[in-house]
């Protein structure tokens, strides 16, 4: 017995060399390099395009079994107008070698620098990559079609994924569509994320920036949040999302406008929801509120509500479009409000509905029935006001018309309802 466990540990001692020195020998004798031909002529057939690698493969063995390069590029189709649909100036994917064995794809940091993602539509309405769509649809069915059934009892273990992050930098993806003529760039892309897998909670930091010509305007977006989801990818959970917004171009400040937008976000594919609460947005104006979606893949239906803090109209006003003038300067200075609001099969409902500017007060419900008509009706009361205040201030050298009494003093209460456009029940 004790020569047969001396014969066994040597075994393993020499397979352990054995593993060690293929470890050390395989990169030095395998350059990776030498089946380049080959992987590129593999690509060109898939894809049915031009493909490019231009610098070396790196390959690594163990414990990651990877590859390094750069300068993929992948030709457009024909007939538009990018000499590339796709770049990337450096790619890094590593996966554990032991792992595989017991079928686990343990996935190091992926990372993928300089992206460049050329989308285009011509003036008959088609894209860039509709050829790569009906590739892989053809493919599919072809390999579904030989697929051969499976024995009874000789399903194979489940897949388990891990990945270690995403790090995606330097990435631009531009749009250009001549069928209506616009065009859209989304640059200086990035995003990093933590260790990914099911269960896990996720750290996200992500960032780019849009740009459109028509009309011209720059939006810098950049967000962070943790993002969580259970064993079946079916409920993913975003906590403590932050979105900040930085837009500037026509129609706004010459400084620009920020906005800020924060929330904690669950989506439940399988129910089909999805949930956000709170929400809080800050800006030229701050608000909070709720929001909760069903049947959102099908017909969306939405409820929540909405609180906005005061603020000031005219200083909004001196923001985005010229500055408004009132007899009094106290007046259209503090308004406020606080609403209820459902949305189903095209009819938005505010009720209820309550509504503040300076010292008057207005509450009642806002239905809107049709956006094309458009179809509203309205049911609101108004406590008091005195429009005199807010009339535009006389000229120069001109005396102010005296108000009759009764308009200028304030209502004891007032209703108002207001039909609709198109008669409709």
């Amino acid at each position: 017995m004790g020569v047969f466990f001396k014969w066994l540990i040597g075994l393993l001692v020499l397979l352990l060399v054995l593993i060690a020195a293929a470890v050390v020998v395989l990169p030095l004798v395998i350059d990776p390099n030498d089946y380049k031909p080959q992987i590129v002529q593999t690509a060109k057939d898939r894809l049915g395009r031009e493909f490019v690698i231009e610098q070396d493969l790196g390959l690594s063995v163990f414990p990651w079994l990877g590859i390094q390069t750069g300068g993929v590029r992948i030709g457009n189709a024909p007939g538009f107008a990018a000499p590339w649909f796709a770049e990337i100036a450096e790619l890094d994917l590593k996966v554990k070698l032991v792992p595989l064995l017991s079928r686990r794809v343990e996935v190091d940091t992926l990372v993928l620098n300089g992206l460049r993602l050329n989308l285009e539509r011509d003036a008959g309405g088609g894209s860039n990559w509709d050829d790569l769509v009906a590739r892989q649809q053809a493919d599919a069915a072809t390999e579904s079609a030989e697929a051969s059934p499976r024995e009874p009892g000789g399903e194979a273990a489940p897949l388990s994924f891990h990945l270690q992050g995403i790090q995606v930098g330097d990435a631009r993806v531009a749009w250009d569509d001549r069928q209506t003529g616009q065009k859209y760039l989304l640059d200086k892309v990035r995003l990093v994320t933590g260790s990914l897998s099911p269960g896990a909670t996720v750290p996200v930091e992500a960032g780019a920036v849009f740009s459109s010509e028509e009309p011209v305007m720059t939006l810098d977006a950049s967000l962070e949040a943790n993002v969580s989801s259970d064993a079946k990818l079916s409920v993913f959970g975003v906590a403590g999302l932050v979105v900040r917004l930085d837009a500037q171009g026509e129609g706004l400040p010459d400084g620009g406008t920020e906005l800020v937008i924060k929330t904690d976000l669950v989506a439940d594919t399988g129910a089909d929801t999805l949930t956000l609460d709170p929400l809080e947005i800050s800006g030229p104006a701050t608000a909070s509120g709720q929001l909760e979606v069903t049947a959102l893949r099908t017909a969306p239906v939405g409820r929540g509500r909405l609180s906005i803090a005061e603020t000031n109209p005219k200083k909004l006003a001196s923001m985005f479009a010229s500055p408004i003038e009132t007899t009094d300067p106290a007046a259209l200075t503090r308004a406020s409000g606080e609403m209820t609001f459902a949305y189903a099969d095209g009819v938005l409902k505010l009720e209820p509905l309550s509504l503040r500017l300076d010292d008057s007060g207005l509450t009642g419900h806002l239905h809107l029935l049709d956006a094309v008509g458009p179809v509203v009706r309205a049911s609101m009361a108004l406590d008091q006001i005195d429009l005199d205040r807010y009339l535009p201030p006389a000229g120069a050298g001109e005396a102010p018309a005296s108000a009759p009494a009764d308009r200028a003093a304030p209502l004891a209460e007032s209703s108002v309802d207001t039909p609709p456009a198109t008669t409709q029940d």
